[in-house]
């Protein structure tokens, strides 16, 4: 399996090069799924087709008014209560507008790492401007705070207590174990770039390989 998905990546590699006027823009969050995000999925052993594996567009609160869904509700038993891994999905995003958004970010480093640690600082501050940064896995263009906060808000919603949140553009995946305390400011478990060149094939494998999918 590890080796399909290094094909795969490989593939995804010159689809982004060779089409990334079309992935984004118009509908990106669609075309994202459709052209990055499931061919990383079906690598890792999971049938984007069968619903017992894969729930598209999975309701995560108790009253179907409500309609809070996250993209993709992924379940390792088909008689589960819960899933096991929860996938939120954003546009793929723009690279000229994310090198602007690291020089802002900069500027702002000791506001960032304030809110951090201050859940109402998160809530208060306006932070559309500025994009998540991680110890261990550099920027990631497209993906902010309160995509963090839309994430962590699904997980408690359906009370998970252990496996996998996981936020992606196609591009940057940040993974977070739900099992671990800290709320919207946790640590991730591990955060890779798909199409930076500095992030080696083998270690993306290595990474996505904590969501593949147990025989």
């Amino acid at each position: 399996m590890g080796s399909n998905t290094y094909d795969v990546i490989r593939r995804l590699r010159f689809r982004a090069q060779d089409h990334y006027e079309y992935l984004s823009t118009g509908e990106r969050e669609t075309r994202t799924k459709y052209a990055l995000i499931d061919p990383i999925l079906r690598s890792l052993g999971w049938d984007t087709e069968d619903p017992n594996q894969v729930k598209l567009e999975y309701g995560v609160d108790s009253s179907p008014e409500d309609g809070r869904r996250v993209d993709y509700a992924l379940f390792q038993d088909r008689d589960a209560p819960k899933p096991y891994i929860l996938i939120e999905a954003k546009g793929f995003g723009n690279i000229e507008n994310a090198e602007m958004l690291q020089d802002n970010l900069r500027e702002k480093q000791s506001i960032q790492d304030e809110m951090w640690n201050s859940f109402s600082v998160l809530g208060s501050f306006d932070d559309s401007q500025m994009v998540a940064e991680y110890e261990h896995g550099g920027m990631f263009p497209g993906i902010r705070k309160q995509h963090l906060a839309q994430l962590d808000g699904y997980m408690r919603s359906i009370e998970m207590d252990n496996g996998y949140g996981v936020i992606t553009n196609g591009d940057q995946w940040v993974i977070y174990d739900v099992s671990l305390p800290g709320g919207v400011g946790r640590e991730p478990k591990a955060s890779i770039s798909l199409f930076r060149v500095e992030d080696s094939i083998d270690d993306c494998v290595s990474t996505l390989n904590i969501l593949k999918r147990e025989p």
